[in-house]
């Protein structure tokens, strides 16, 4: 079913980074039968295999975005299964930036993430091999160049990674920006005075097996491990999906002084996890404090139907605590859940039935207003630019709306590999999905 039209979003500040992750999941593509490898769709086959998505600010942007510390953001789509894997960076309006291949002759798929892992206040491109390759975690630089490269787990387990982003356990970017302030107030702050600011917080790679087990590893930049654990019991083995985010939906501290510069502890990130297979299972830990906190734990379809999920969150209702947005492998449903209290808040059909079983997501925000002119989303309603305070950590409140007003691209992970994401625009008081395309 589908939330009731509401009033148009209304203008939203444009002056942050997006909350950098992905949730990657490929399936066989096979949806006409004998044409393996195919997907026929309107009529028109055309090669399949799938994409991973992933979003942030990578390229610097003009002066006037750079004085205003206004974010131009690109996504990042990684090739699925059957064909070298390449990572396409475009900017929001579908324009080619960047290509480059991570791993060459590699034909098994890519799954993409983006973040500051290496806390030098840019953006970097974290991929990993999606399936039937060594258990790879590699860090790229915008233009393609690797920045680092580990194995997360013993070169026996080839059976493909999935990834995320996120301020999960050692500090705390504002809920998923960088170090705390975007890349355009590192520009501005270099140019004036010739020295980049120093990057106090940098995110964590989150990094699961997406077949045999349930392991997820958190780790640095470079590979160390900071925390190691099951999500689910040892013995399953059906894998993982992740994405990460911020759930609170209020301070931990009533007496916080936004701008204060005192870290809110509940704008960590949480990791949320979907079993890969056998049942649409969903959780959520906090690693903030150490270990593996459970804090939900709930079905997002019938238990009985063996299948399983993939997941992406961010808030795109322009209230704190992100939603959680749930794809039933094997369907184009998509389900968006409170964290808080488990609700499903109701579920729309992406896609046609015969166009994709699998649901790759992303949330960020992607429409902002550009020098060169605004970019209108749907409704006409012209978002404007605004000063963002790189001094607070909070989530919530007037220094620092757009985390809560983010929107939600999808892609199939097992169409065509020409296909642009499809975007849900959020915003109103009302989670993307219900909005419409």
């Amino acid at each position: 079913m589908s939330r009731p039209s509401t009033p148009p979003r209304r203008a939203a500040l444009a002056c942050e980074r997006l909350e950098d992750r992905t949730n990657p999941v490929f399936l066989t593509p096979n949806l006409t039968g004998p044409l393996t490898g195919q997907i026929t769709f309107n009529g028109v086959a055309q090669q399949a295999g799938g994409l991973s998505i992933a979003t942030g600010d990578l390229f610097p942007d003009n002066f006037v975005n750079q004085f205003l510390l206004n974010v131009e953001n690109e996504y990042v789509l990684g090739t699925g299964p059957g064909v070298e894997g390449i990572i396409g960076i475009f900017g929001r309006q579908g324009n080619l930036r960047n290509a480059f291949v991570p791993f060459a002759g590699f034909t098994g798929g890519l799954n993409v993430a983006v973040g500051d892992v290496l806390g030098d206040s840019q953006a970097e491109i974290i991929v990993t091999p999606a399936t039937n390759g060594l258990p790879v975690v590699a860090v790229f630089n915008a233009q393609g160049r690797m920045l680092s490269s580990f194995l997360a787990f013993t070169p026996l387990y080839t059976g493909g990674l999935n990834l995320a982003v996120g301020n999960v356990a050692n500090g705390i970017g504002a809920g998923g920006f960088n170090s705390g302030f975007t890349t355009e107030f590192a520009d501005v702050v270099e140019q004036a005075t010739g020295v980049r600011p120093s990057n106090q917080f940098k995110q964590e790679i989150i990094v699961g097996t997406a077949t045999a087990s349930s392991r997820i590893l958190v780790t640095d930049g470079v590979g160390n491990v900071q925390r190691d654990f099951f999500a689910f019991d040892p013995l399953y083995t059906g894998g993982v999906t992740l994405t990460a985010a911020t759930v609170d939906k209020r301070r931990d501290d009533p007496n916080y002084v936004v701008g204060a510069g005192v870290p809110d502890t509940a704008a960590y990130d949480e990791i949320i996890v979907g079993a890969a297979s056998l049942a649409p299972l969903v959780r959520v830990y906090s690693v903030w404090e150490g270990g593996a906190n459970l804090e939900q734990n709930f079905f997002a379809y019938p238990p009985t139907i063996g299948q399983g999920v993939t997941v992406a969150a961010g808030s795109t209702d322009n209230l704190r605590g992100a939603e959680i947005y749930v794809n039933l492998i094997g369907t184009s449903v998509l389900r968006t859940f409170d964290p808080e209290t488990q609700e499903n808040l109701g579920q729309v059909l992406v896609y046609p039935d015969q166009f994709s079983r699998v649901l790759n997501m992303v949330s960020g925000y992607f429409f902002i207003a550009l020098a060169g002119g605004p970019t209108i989303p749907p409704g006409g309603v012209v978002p404007s630019a605004a000063f963002y305070s790189p001094v607070d950590d909070d989530t919530f409140g007037f220094d620092n709306p757009d985390f809560i007003i983010q929107d939600l691209a999808v892609v199939s992970g097992d169409g065509p590999f020409n296909q642009q994401p499809r975007l849900f625009i959020g915003g109103g008081l009302i989670p993307a999905p219900f909005r419409g395309p």
